[in-house]
């Protein structure tokens, strides 16, 4: 298996059994073997072209959730308020002092903002917030 050159795994094909239906249906104890055809192989290469992409793209989704997770405990550890915000400018995630002056618990989504609701952010910039005297740092990615 290797998507872009990669190897991220190995199948390995050793028989060929002909007569499985029957077997199953106990109408033959004898398994009779047959090599590989073209077409066998075709659509093996088909199947593990994909099972190598889902294997690659798994890996980069742990990544990516991995960094998300590490972004969010940046965020928690900041002695300053912080709020991290989506490109269509919902909350993301803030962190503890931010929580704190506003009264939030941990599990609770909002209201994160100090801008009246509706107002757009840009997606592009940080902002400070003269309302609760931090900075609100938008997500660019």
């Amino acid at each position: 298996l290797s998507p872009k050159n990669k190897t991220v795994g190995v199948i390995q094909m050793i028989n060929k059994l002909l007569n499985y239906q029957a077997i199953q249906e106990g109408r033959e104890t004898v398994h009779v073997y047959s090599h590989f055809s073209t077409e066998d192989e075709e659509i093996l290469e088909t199947l593990v072209g994909q099972v190598a992409i889902a294997i690659e793209n798994t890996k980069l989704l742990h990544e990516v959730v991995k960094e998300k997770e590490t972004l969010k405990e940046m965020v928690d550890s900041a002695a300053n308020m912080l709020i991290l915000f989506k490109k269509d400018g919902t909350v993301d995630a803030c962190n503890g002092p931010y929580r704190e002056m506003f009264g939030l618990d941990e599990a609770e989504e909002g209201p994160y903002s100090a801008w009246s609701p509706g107002t757009p952010i840009s997606a592009t910039a940080a902002s400070f917030c003269f309302t609760c005297r931090s900075l609100c740092v938008v997500d660019v990615s």
